[in-house]
């Protein structure tokens, strides 16, 4: 047998079968071994039918769809929403909605006698609003002065209001890309809808309305970040799929209660991020924070001992760091690895010093997010779905993994509590319990992997308990992911740069606004016609966000 966890596990298990004094552990490790058998069993039936089919590809023969395997209905669910609410909860009543409809006419009903009895008297009027919608065109046909001058050879035409320009006018341009963005909808089928009211329009015109002239949208995505990176001092973040032009590429999403922001990377590596995180042109600093991540990283003593001579405490570019590695590593192609952790260690040095840097980042477990920022909160939901993923064969083991699960929802409970009402004392009997917690041994040895790997994981789980403010979970990134992972299954992908940068543009209008209480599509006209009469989504995170702001000192 290959696998040399199992083999030594099986030669443990022969061992003890000759000794009729250990038959409880004997039981509990024969357990274990079958546990692991069965996980093994099915990751080999899966990798043997994937090899089947892509030999019966290179033979030419029909291959099965490639389907997702059903999930089992006991595993099918791995939220932790129960589990963590606990029990007592009662669900929010809506309101009616009549009081803020916005009447356009009125119109009088009227009963002909007829169909009324002799006796009948009016007794009052019941007002009944029925909500209706018009899609009309509003074609204009303006009728510009022209003037010639002799002169200059030249003829001067009246312009055309801003927004007016090629063929199309702002209202119709506004709802292209409120459409496409807000709504989700395909470019045929917005196409579908104008000419269905009346409109002549391409899909392809469409594609361009979408596309072109976005500059001013762009900036004001740029504006949003900056205003919403000041406006707290944590910030969510993950990541999901996407894809341009036919290739795999990563979407970020940045996000806290005034903003949410995307960006397509092309990478998925702590480098790009970094470069996402800077705003501009990415620098470097060689100080001691720099040479204590490099040390940390695993950057040799002798290349951090020539680093440390050849730099000085200043901020570099880029040109000058390729230039300075250039002339440590003379062959180009060694030492990508060295190259890579001191590009990494002092560009994080820089970053960290800039207006913008975030000091509370929360996010899962992904690798490419550590030690960018200062302090490194985790998701405890995510790290609840490692727990709800496993999946014992026996019974004795499935309680002892529930019996587990239980305990930490618990645990998570009184660190919600903390958050309400933090004190020292109360901190410190939290620290006991976690490690209480997750010290134990279950004899479930898969249970008992992942505990060993949650206790790792200590210091960016009980950051709240320095910092009560920051959130325990990061399910408001990973809520604001669905919006792109929904835009990944109506559009499928991005076919140029231009059409990734404005997707992602979009998507930052789109999310921030709705979270101001913001009209997306008034917005986006307000700025196509450049009347500007509403104030920018910017300042509204600005003014929202002062009085919330809360000063950066551990409790």
């Amino acid at each position: 047998m290959k696998d040399k966890n199992l083999t030594s596990l099986i030669n443990a298990l022969q061992e003890q079968a000759s000794n009729t004094e250990v038959v409880p552990k004997l039981a509990k490790n024969s357990m274990n071994a079958l546990e692991e058998f069965v996980d093994k069993v099915e990751s080999l039936e899966d990798e043997n039918q994937k090899l089947k089919n892509e030999l019966s590809k290179l033979k030419g023969e029909t291959v099965p769809p490639n389907l997702r395997k059903q999930t089992p209905k006991k595993n099918k669910d791995h939220s932790s929403t129960k589990q963590r609410k606990g029990k007592g909860k009662k669900s929010k009543k809506g309101g009616s909605k009549k009081n803020t409809v916005k009447v356009n006419r009125t119109e009088k009903l009227t009963i002909a006698p007829k169909d009324l009895p002799a006796d009948a008297k009016r007794s009052g009027i019941k007002k009944t609003i029925i909500q209706d919608i018009k899609i009309i065109t509003d074609n204009i046909e303006f009728n510009r002065q022209m003037y010639f001058s002799k002169s200059e050879n030249k003829t001067y035409i009246a312009p055309l209001p801003e927004g007016y320009d090629g063929e199309y006018g702002p209202s119709l341009k506004t709802w292209v890309k409120t459409l496409y963005s807000a709504a989700q909808m395909t470019i045929d089928n917005i196409a579908f809808v104008f000419n269905t009211a009346g409109s002549i329009i391409s899909s392809s015109t469409i594609s361009r309305i979408i596309t072109n002239n976005n500059d001013a949208l762009h900036e004001e995505k740029i504006d949003i970040i900056k205003a919403g990176l000041k406006s707290t001092t944590y910030h969510h973040l993950d990541d999901t799929s996407g894809r341009e032009s036919g290739t795999n590429c990563y979407v970020n999403i940045l996000t806290n209660p005034y903003y949410t922001a995307y960006f397509t990377l092309m990478s998925k590596s702590r480098t790009t991020v970094i470069e996402m995180l800077s705003l501009d042109e990415v620098s470097y600093i060689f100080d001691d924070l720099s040479f204590a991540l490099m040390s940390e990283m695993g950057l040799p003593c002798k290349d951090l001992q020539l680093i440390r001579y050849k730099t000085s405490n200043l901020r570099y570019f880029k040109k000058d760091v390729d230039a300075l590695l250039s002339d440590i590593y003379l062959d180009p192609k060694k030492n990508l690895k060295h190259k890579k952790i001191i590009l990494e260690a002092a560009s994080i040095s820089s970053y960290r010093k800039s207006e913008y840097s975030i000091k509370h980042l929360i996010v899962d477990d992904a690798p490419q997010f550590k030690l960018i920022t200062e302090n490194l909160g985790l998701c405890w939901v995510h790290e609840g779905r490692h727990y709800n993923k496993l999946t014992p064969f026996f019974d004795a083991n499935k309680k002892v993994l529930e019996q587990f699960i239980s305990t930490f929802w618990e645990f998570y409970r009184l660190l919600k509590a903390y958050k309400k009402a933090p004190y020292q004392t109360k901190e410190k009997e939290l620290k006991i319990k976690f490690n209480e917690i997750f010290s134990q041994k279950t004899g479930y040895k898969a249970l008992d992997k992942q505990i060993a790997r949650t206790l790792g994981k200590k210091e960016s789980l009980l950051l709240v308990l320095s910092y009560p403010w920051i959130p325990i979970h990061n399910n408001p990134a990973e809520l604001e992911v669905r919006f792109q992972a929904r835009n990944r299954d109506i559009h499928y992908h991005t076919m140029s740069k231009a059409g990734t940068k404005i997707k992602d543009t979009l998507a930052t209008i789109t999310m921030t606004a709705k979270k101001l209480a913001v009209n997306v599509f008034k917005y986006l006209l307000d700025k196509i016609t450049k009347t500007f009469e509403m104030p920018t989504l910017a300042e509204l995170i600005t003014l929202k966000s002062g009085g919330d702001q809360i000063l950066d000192t551990p409790s």
